[in-house]
């Protein structure tokens, strides 16, 4: 069957998006059609739209009074001594897994349906990085971050999907096979995508897999949403990889608006200047109605990046009110760099960036139950 459609309805919206942070970088990520609200009206709404929702996961002050469009209602209880009519109910605050795991027998059970077993690929989590602002560092960040998972001894892809591409700076791309025909096999021979992989995947000196692709702008400004889909299916189809890295252009085209649809996390850095937070404000709330995708706000991170360690962000910029969990330093060695391995070698930077992942891998694995 397809995936199994879940709400979750809840007044807490730290614990909406905790869920939401979870589900996007587990096992359940593709087996699990998520949405997320925190407010009577907007709920009613949607189940007013809708066919049919498999399971509400809510709070008893959030249950609607029509549920006739819902399958399995499942209450969210603070104890387990509470008690809710005829529903079903799980302990709000417990291990992620183990609720969803829980909500979806119940679902199984009580209509009937066979489990669904879950693919080999879906443990490949993709996380992109992007930022309508130009020099924010999305380069540095994505290969430093690939890096550091790949001598971790995990199996990380780099995507790079600028159109004006750095990856010449980073990657060896001389006297390497050209893999930009990956793009002909995505647009007219989508089916033998996944054979052909082998023969255009490079390995570098960090044991990062990546493509060398040297094609012009226009080819790659020509790469559509269909593209990229079929790309990124083929490379969790490898089976191989525990993380896609996608580098994306600081401009609005179909490379970006497919990467931000199908990533479980942007990381999406910040400066501390009023342009890169108005620019990424309207930026989010922009792609949200592009992408006709509530919940892309909770697979953001920001980053905010060449940070000076100032104590108090000014007030003009905590009024768009962008959650900043994660902070990368300003670097003065870089205002002159004569050679890009100065941006991959520096340790404090890594330091930082070992940090990240370590407080993003953290932060995904669900609720803390004190």
């Amino acid at each position: 069957m397809s995936r199994v459609s879940i709400i979750f309805a809840d007044h807490d919206i730290n614990y909406i998006k905790s869920v939401s942070s979870f589900i996007r970088t587990s096992d359940f990520s593709n087996q699990l059609a998520v949405k997320y609200f925190d407010n009577e009206s907007d709920l009613d709404t949607y189940l007013q739209g809708q066919s049919k929702t498999n399971i509400l996961l809510t709070t008893p002050e959030l249950m609607p009074l029509d549920t006739s469009k819902i399958d399995t209602i499942i209450v969210l209880s603070e104890t387990q001594r509470d008690k809710y009519k005829s529903y079903s109910a799980l302990l709000k605050y417990q291990p992620l897994t183990m609720l969803l795991t829980n909500a979806l027998a119940e679902f199984f059970e009580q209509n009937k349906i066979e489990k669904i077993v879950r693919s080999s690929n879906e443990s490949t989590k993709i996380i992109s990085v992007y930022s309508p602002i130009g020099g924010s560092g999305k380069t540095t960040i994505a290969v430093n971050l690939s890096r550091f998972i790949a001598n971790k001894g995990q199996r990380v892809f780099y995507l790079n999907l600028e159109l004006l591409s750095s990856l010449p700076l980073f990657f060896q791309t001389e006297d390497v096979a050209d893999s930009s025909e990956v793009f002909y096999y995505s647009k007219a021979k989508a089916e033998q995508l996944d054979a052909k992989l082998d023969t255009l995947v490079r390995k570098d000196d960090h044991q990062v897999d990546y493509f060398n692709i040297q094609t012009r702008p226009e080819e790659i400004f020509d790469t559509n949403e269909k593209d990229i889909e079929t790309i990124l299916t083929s490379l969790r189809n490898r089976g191989v990889y525990d993380f896609i890295i996608i580098d994306l252009d600081s401009s609005l085209d179909a490379r970006v608006l497919a990467s931000l649809k199908l990533s479980h996390i942007t990381l999406w850095p910040l400066v501390m200047d009023i342009q890169s937070f108005h620019k990424s404000k309207s930026a989010i709330e922009g792609y949200k109605r592009i992408l006709q995708d509530d919940d892309l706000e909770y697979r953001i991170e920001f980053v905010l990046n060449k940070y000076l360690g100032e104590q108090n962000m000014p007030s003009s910029l905590r009024d768009y009110g962008l959650e900043i969990n994660y902070q990368l330093p300003y670097v003065s060695e870089w205002k002159t760099i004569g050679n890009a391995n100065s941006l991959t070698s520096h340790h404090f930077f890594n330091d930082q960036i070992k940090k990240l992942y370590e407080k993003l891998l953290e932060k995904n694995r669900g609720v803390l139950i004190d």
